[in-house]
Protein backbone atom coordinates (compact mmCIF):
# COMPACT_ATOMS: atom_id res chain seq x y z
CA UNK A 1 0.00 0.00 0.00
CA UNK A 2 1.61 3.75 -0.91
CA UNK A 3 2.44 5.54 1.74
CA UNK A 4 1.26 8.69 -0.36
CA UNK A 5 -2.43 7.19 -0.50
CA UNK A 6 -2.57 6.77 3.49
CA UNK A 7 -4.95 10.32 4.74
CA UNK A 8 -2.51 10.72 7.70
CA UNK A 9 -0.28 11.84 5.59
CA UNK A 10 -1.93 14.75 4.23
CA UNK A 11 -2.47 17.90 5.79
CA UNK A 12 -4.90 18.75 9.48
CA UNK A 13 -7.76 19.66 6.99
CA UNK A 14 -6.95 16.82 4.68
CA UNK A 15 -7.46 14.50 7.32
CA UNK A 16 -10.14 15.98 9.35
CA UNK A 17 -12.16 15.86 5.76
CA UNK A 18 -10.75 12.00 5.32
CA UNK A 19 -11.86 11.36 8.69
CA UNK A 20 -15.72 12.76 8.40
CA UNK A 21 -16.05 10.57 5.06
CA UNK A 22 -14.71 7.47 7.31
CA UNK A 23 -17.37 8.67 10.40
CA UNK A 24 -19.93 9.11 7.89
CA UNK A 25 -19.67 6.14 5.90
CA UNK A 26 -20.03 3.69 8.51
CA UNK A 27 -23.70 3.30 8.17
CA UNK A 28 -23.42 2.38 4.63
CA UNK A 29 -24.77 -0.84 4.15
CA UNK A 30 -21.16 -2.01 2.05
CA UNK A 31 -19.31 -1.07 5.50
CA UNK A 32 -21.51 -2.45 7.36
CA UNK A 33 -21.18 -5.87 5.99
CA UNK A 34 -17.51 -5.63 7.48
CA UNK A 35 -18.37 -5.85 11.15
CA UNK A 36 -16.35 -3.10 12.46
CA UNK A 37 -16.20 -3.61 15.82
CA UNK A 38 -18.63 -1.70 18.16
CA UNK A 39 -15.33 -0.18 20.25
CA UNK A 40 -13.53 0.86 16.78
CA UNK A 41 -16.91 2.37 16.02
CA UNK A 42 -16.81 4.16 19.12
CA UNK A 43 -13.35 5.24 18.66
CA UNK A 44 -13.86 7.14 15.08
CA UNK A 45 -16.63 8.76 16.67
CA UNK A 46 -14.90 10.07 19.50
CA UNK A 47 -11.95 10.58 17.82
CA UNK A 48 -13.97 12.46 15.92
CA UNK A 49 -16.17 15.06 17.88
CA UNK A 50 -12.41 15.79 19.99
CA UNK A 51 -10.55 16.60 16.01
CA UNK A 52 -13.73 19.05 15.58
CA UNK A 53 -13.90 20.38 19.26
CA UNK A 54 -10.23 21.53 18.83
CA UNK A 55 -10.02 22.36 15.80
CA UNK A 56 -12.57 25.09 16.17
CA UNK A 57 -11.27 26.02 19.33
CA UNK A 58 -7.72 26.85 17.65
CA UNK A 59 -9.39 28.51 14.66
CA UNK A 60 -11.65 30.97 16.95
CA UNK A 61 -7.76 31.41 18.83
CA UNK A 62 -5.59 32.17 15.73
CA UNK A 63 -8.40 34.91 14.91
CA UNK A 64 -8.56 36.25 18.14
CA UNK A 65 -4.20 36.66 18.37
CA UNK A 66 -5.05 37.80 14.51
CA UNK A 67 -7.21 41.04 15.75
CA UNK A 68 -5.01 41.72 18.64
CA UNK A 69 -2.04 41.19 16.73
CA UNK A 70 -4.03 43.95 14.32
CA UNK A 71 -5.39 45.86 16.94
CA UNK A 72 -2.03 46.28 18.56
CA UNK A 73 -0.57 47.41 15.48
CA UNK A 74 -3.23 50.18 14.65
CA UNK A 75 -2.83 51.10 18.39
CA UNK A 76 1.19 51.21 17.88
CA UNK A 77 0.57 53.15 14.34
CA UNK A 78 -1.87 55.95 16.13
CA UNK A 79 0.28 56.50 19.17
CA UNK A 80 3.59 57.11 17.57
CA UNK A 81 1.68 59.98 14.83
CA UNK A 82 0.46 61.54 18.21
CA UNK A 83 4.05 61.34 19.52
CA UNK A 84 5.53 63.27 16.69
CA UNK A 85 3.16 65.79 16.51
CA UNK A 86 3.26 66.45 20.17
CA UNK A 87 7.19 66.35 20.34
CA UNK A 88 7.37 68.74 17.03
CA UNK A 89 5.14 70.82 19.39
CA UNK A 90 7.06 70.57 22.25
CA UNK A 91 10.40 71.08 20.70
CA UNK A 92 9.21 74.21 18.98
CA UNK A 93 8.44 76.48 22.17
CA UNK A 94 10.12 79.21 22.90
CA UNK A 95 11.11 77.79 26.50
CA UNK A 96 12.03 74.09 24.74
CA UNK A 97 16.29 72.56 25.58
CA UNK A 98 17.80 69.74 24.14
CA UNK A 99 17.83 68.92 27.76
CA UNK A 100 14.31 69.20 28.39
CA UNK A 101 14.30 67.12 25.52
CA UNK A 102 16.41 64.31 27.06
CA UNK A 103 14.68 64.93 30.27
CA UNK A 104 10.83 63.51 28.49
CA UNK A 105 12.71 61.18 26.29
CA UNK A 106 12.19 62.68 23.29
CA UNK A 107 15.20 64.12 22.03
CA UNK A 108 18.04 60.96 22.81
CA UNK A 109 21.63 62.25 22.57
CA UNK A 110 23.82 61.61 19.35
CA UNK A 111 25.44 58.48 19.78
CA UNK A 112 28.60 58.17 17.50
CA UNK A 113 30.47 54.96 16.76
CA UNK A 114 33.99 54.87 18.05
CA UNK A 115 36.57 55.68 15.39
CA UNK A 116 37.17 52.90 13.30
CA UNK A 117 34.28 50.61 14.47
CA UNK A 118 32.94 48.51 11.91
CA UNK A 119 29.56 49.47 10.27
CA UNK A 120 28.24 46.41 9.91
CA UNK A 121 27.47 44.05 12.60
CA UNK A 122 29.14 40.23 13.46
CA UNK A 123 26.80 37.85 13.69
CA UNK A 124 27.27 34.23 15.80
CA UNK A 125 24.81 31.56 15.52
CA UNK A 126 23.62 28.16 17.59
CA UNK A 127 21.24 25.49 17.57
CA UNK A 128 19.38 25.15 21.06
CA UNK A 129 18.71 21.88 22.61
CA UNK A 130 14.88 21.02 22.54
CA UNK A 131 14.57 23.40 19.28
CA UNK A 132 15.02 26.62 17.89
CA UNK A 133 18.47 29.04 17.52
CA UNK A 134 20.24 31.60 19.70
CA UNK A 135 21.94 34.32 17.83
CA UNK A 136 24.10 37.12 19.23
CA UNK A 137 25.68 39.98 17.71
CA UNK A 138 28.13 43.08 17.79
CA UNK A 139 25.79 46.37 18.25
CA UNK A 140 28.98 48.73 18.22
CA UNK A 141 27.28 52.58 18.69
CA UNK A 142 23.86 51.06 17.63
CA UNK A 143 20.36 51.43 18.98
CA UNK A 144 19.99 48.50 17.72
CA UNK A 145 20.00 44.95 14.99
CA UNK A 146 17.11 44.27 12.67
CA UNK A 147 17.69 40.81 12.11
CA UNK A 148 16.38 38.54 8.88
CA UNK A 149 16.13 34.45 8.09
CA UNK A 150 15.54 32.62 5.20
CA UNK A 151 14.21 29.02 5.47
CA UNK A 152 13.78 26.19 2.73
CA UNK A 153 10.01 27.61 2.20
CA UNK A 154 11.21 31.69 2.12
CA UNK A 155 11.90 32.79 -1.88
CA UNK A 156 14.03 35.14 0.18
CA UNK A 157 15.33 36.63 3.51
CA UNK A 158 12.38 37.96 5.54
CA UNK A 159 12.66 40.20 8.88
CA UNK A 160 12.15 38.60 11.99
CA UNK A 161 12.83 41.33 14.97
CA UNK A 162 14.77 44.40 15.63
CA UNK A 163 17.05 43.26 18.81
CA UNK A 164 18.23 45.85 21.42
CA UNK A 165 19.37 42.89 23.67
CA UNK A 166 20.93 39.97 22.53
CA UNK A 167 21.42 36.85 22.53
CA UNK A 168 17.70 36.93 20.21
CA UNK A 169 16.14 33.41 20.55
CA UNK A 170 14.36 32.02 17.37
CA UNK A 171 11.90 29.76 18.59
CA UNK A 172 9.67 29.50 15.29
CA UNK A 173 9.12 25.57 15.26
CA UNK A 174 10.05 23.25 12.19
CA UNK A 175 8.42 23.48 9.23
CA UNK A 176 8.54 19.92 9.49
CA UNK A 177 8.11 18.32 12.86
CA UNK A 178 11.14 16.20 13.21
CA UNK A 179 13.08 17.44 10.25
CA UNK A 180 15.84 19.47 10.96
CA UNK A 181 16.28 22.76 8.87
CA UNK A 182 18.74 24.47 7.66
CA UNK A 183 18.19 28.95 8.87
CA UNK A 184 20.25 31.29 7.47
CA UNK A 185 20.45 35.08 9.07
CA UNK A 186 22.29 38.75 9.03
CA UNK A 187 21.51 41.76 10.50
CA UNK A 188 21.71 45.59 9.92
CA UNK A 189 22.26 48.36 12.40
CA UNK A 190 19.96 50.40 13.65
CA UNK A 191 20.26 54.39 14.90
CA UNK A 192 17.10 56.76 15.74
CA UNK A 193 14.75 53.73 14.45
CA UNK A 194 16.47 53.25 10.96
CA UNK A 195 18.89 50.63 9.26
CA UNK A 196 22.32 51.50 8.35
CA UNK A 197 25.56 51.20 7.58
CA UNK A 198 26.04 47.13 5.22
CA UNK A 199 24.58 44.09 6.15
CA UNK A 200 26.46 41.61 8.31
CA UNK A 201 27.82 37.90 6.63
CA UNK A 202 25.02 35.25 6.35
CA UNK A 203 25.41 32.77 9.11
CA UNK A 204 23.62 29.13 8.95
CA UNK A 205 22.43 27.44 11.89
CA UNK A 206 20.99 23.84 11.64
CA UNK A 207 18.01 23.59 14.17
CA UNK A 208 16.49 20.67 15.31
CA UNK A 209 13.97 19.27 17.66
Amino acid sequence: MSTNSDPTNSSQDGFLDHHDMLKAGLTDPAVVALNISADDIATINSDNTLLHTKKSASDIADGAAQQATKEKDNAFKLGKANYRAIRQRIMKNAAYTPAIGELLGIELPEVQPAPGAPDQPVLHGKALVGGGAEIKSTKGGAEAVDIYSKRDNDADFVFLKRVMHFPYRDNRPLLVAGKPEKREYYGVFVRHDEPYGDASAHITVIVSA
